[in-house]
């Protein structure tokens, strides 16, 4: 029986300038080692669809992060991580996905055509993406398609149907605000105006009596209107609360660079693809050298 080519004499002394010398021998080899995976990469990159990515991206300003409590007439103190972190997952929501699908006329496309609305949304959550980017204010707003112009436009349309759902909700926020201070302010006014009412009613009647030492009610009386004389404190603490409703209102955010598609394709990756190629192609011409040599 024939002994294994590991076990010869060749194999256990393998000389690698031998081998080289015995691939020079060999041209037509080492040729088809190295066209074959080169000639598959390119396959694969021409019968690939090429995928372009489009990119918008959103700056987060620096703002006053209170968020008026209406029920507590308390400020709330969120920390500035947990917004931005609160702006990446509103930009992944669905309902705004949906929003962009029913409200801008594309894509025109078959795949598209036959889709309810929860799965042309489903349709572009597969191809959109919001990223925050790490040490900074921005956040990234990115559509991959085969049409590098309608990801521009499936972009460019996340961004505004979120800060037009933004603008409305804080718009709403803050006239509830507004409109409920506006109610306290009033009420202030009436129970000061009532205080002050039965205070001089009072006084009256101590001028007519002929105790003229204030009691108890008086005394009573006399608190309640020292606390709505305070109406000013009142009203100051009122007005700064509508202040922080109006900052409400404000976006706290603006478009830092309009959508834009890249130029190249994203997929097929031309370089990874040549990488693989070249170190496929390596590993065979060095697996054609070692048989070559080790079989001789």
């Amino acid at each position: 029986m024939n002994a294994a080519p590991e076990d010869t004499p060749a194999c256990r002394d393998f000389d690698p300038a031998r081998c080289c010398a015995r691939l020079r021998g060999r041209p037509r080899a080492v040729a088809a080692a190295i066209l074959l995976p080169l000639g598959i990469g390119a396959a694969w990159i021409f019968a690939m669809p090429k995928i372009y990515e489009a990119t918008a991206w959103l700056e987060v300003l620096p703002h006053d992060p209170r968020v008026l409590d209406i029920d507590g007439v308390v400020d709330a103190e969120p920390d500035e991580a947990d917004f931005l972190r609160t702006v990446e997952i509103k930009l992944r929501r669905a309902s705004l996905f949906e929003r962009v699908m029913e409200t801008e006329p594309f894509p025109s496309r078959a795949e598209v055509a036959g889709l309810d609305a929860g799965e042309r949304a489903q349709w572009l959550a597969d191809r959109a993406r919001a990223r925050l980017v790490r040490q900074t204010r921005l956040v990234s707003v990115t559509v991959e398609d085969r049409d590098p112009d309608l990801a521009t436009k499936l972009a460019a349309a996340i961004v505004d149907a979120f800060l037009d759902e933004e603008t409305a909700w804080r718009r709403d926020a803050a006239g509830i605000a507004r409109e409920f201070l506006n109610e306290e302010a009033a009420r202030v006014h009436r129970e000061l105006d009532a205080a002050e009412e039965a205070l001089r009613e009072m006084e009256k009647a101590r001028a007519e009596s002929p105790d003229p030492e204030p009691g108890a009610d008086y005394r009573e009386k006399l608190r309640e209107a020292d606390a709505a004389r305070d109406f000013d404190r009142v009203v100051r603490e009122r007005g700064r609360e509508l202040e922080a409703a109006e900052r409400l209102a404000a976006l706290p955010f603006r478009l830092a660079e309009p959508a834009r598609a890249s130029r190249n394709p994203v997929r097929p990756d031309r370089f990874a693809v040549l990488a693989v190629s070249l170190v496929a192609a390596a590993f065979l011409v060095f697996l054609t050298g070692t048989v070559r040599c080790c079989g001789s």
